[in-house]
């Protein structure tokens, strides 16, 4: 019998669920009608009743002369986890496939036609690495007990075979998410010196968590670390030296300025035509993003990422002539 009363519970839920919504409540008696024609429970009013107030007061539905499933996720939000599961890089492909539709269970009766419309995408340059959850499971717990791993990565051949390096000893503070990707912000002792350094978790195939307990953050990234700051610094999460970086962009597509680096920066100068904005930020990331950008934008400090720059141009020139 307690089996019973817990599995009614579950039956209403679910009924309420494929035939209500906050713009079209059921009536307890259309709820006694779906019991018995579904599950083959028949019941009283006031049992029906007792159930429904019992769930009212846990939260699970709303409503008063009619009732509806309170749902997780209003349409808007789950709409944005099936666009984040059918868009990430990071998900594999099978993983990615079985997520959507799972998720579409999950959606509003005023969703459920729209979910239908949407489609996975298979063609998405999605991670090969079938270990990554595995890889993701076990980082968090050595971050969890403050120890060190030990990690394995690996590059991708021209025959699409994975290539492993050679496993080194880091120790791991964050996993981000950027550009689609999942990625570890470690240090790795490289030249004997700490420092905070982006690893992409797609490229681990193998993770073993030291007994050693790692260096604390504060030794490796100073006392006041601030991860939001670091991010907005290291597009690209390449690694290397940061620092005041200037240029002159057009005035009229400093949005794709602000797209990559936000609004973290200051404007030295402005007239019609051009802006000189000062931002402090990762060297690397800027010599690529102004090789993406150098149509409507030029890095004029420091001088020698501006020659670095220069020099690449000249390079990328010599293979089109």
């Amino acid at each position: 019998m307690e089996k019973n009363n817990r599995l009614l519970s579950v039956h209403i839920l679910e009924i309420l669920n494929e035939h209500a919504s906050v713009n079209n409540t059921m009536s307890q008696k259309d709820l006694m009608y779906y019991l018995e024609k579904y599950y083959n429970e028949k019941i009283s009013r006031h049992t029906c009743s007792d159930y429904l107030k019992e769930l009212r007061n846990n939260g699970y539905i709303k409503g008063n002369r009619g009732v509806y499933r309170v749902d997780l996720f209003s349409e808007r939000e789950l709409r944005t986890l099936i666009d984040g599961v059918m868009y990430g890089k990071h998900i594999p492909e099978k993983e990615a496939a079985s997520l959507m539709e799972k998720l579409k269970l999950l959606s509003l009766n005023t969703m459920k036609s729209k979910a239908r419309n949407i489609t996975y995408l298979s063609g998405i340059n999605r991670t090969s690495n079938n270990s990554l959850y595995t890889v993701l499971d076990t980082i968090d717990e050595a971050i969890e007990h403050n120890h060190k791993i030990e990690i394995t990565q690996f590059s991708i051949m021209s025959d699409g075979t994975h290539q492993e390096w050679s496993p080194k000893v880091v120790d791991p503070y964050f996993v981000v998410s950027d550009q689609s990707r999942y990625y570890l912000l470690c240090n790795t002792n490289r030249d004997n010196r700490l420092s905070l350094e982006p690893r992409r978790i797609d490229r681990i195939s193998k993770v073993a968590i030291s007994s050693e307990i790692r260096t604390p953050l504060c030794d490796v990234a100073g006392h006041n670390f601030d991860l939001g700051k670091y991010m907005r610094e290291h597009i690209y999460m390449f690694s290397g030296d940061v620092g005041h970086v200037e240029i002159r962009i057009d005035n009229h597509h400093i949005g794709s300025f602000i797209d990559w680096y936000g609004n973290d920066y200051i404007i030295l100068s402005k007239d019609d035509k051009y802006s000189i904005i000062r931002v402090y930020t990762n060297y690397d990331a800027v010599y690529y993003w102004a090789m993406q950008y150098g149509g409507i934008a030029e890095v004029i400090y420091p001088l020698n990422l501006r020659n670095r720059i220069r020099d690449g141009i000249r390079d990328m020139l010599k293979k089109y002539e």
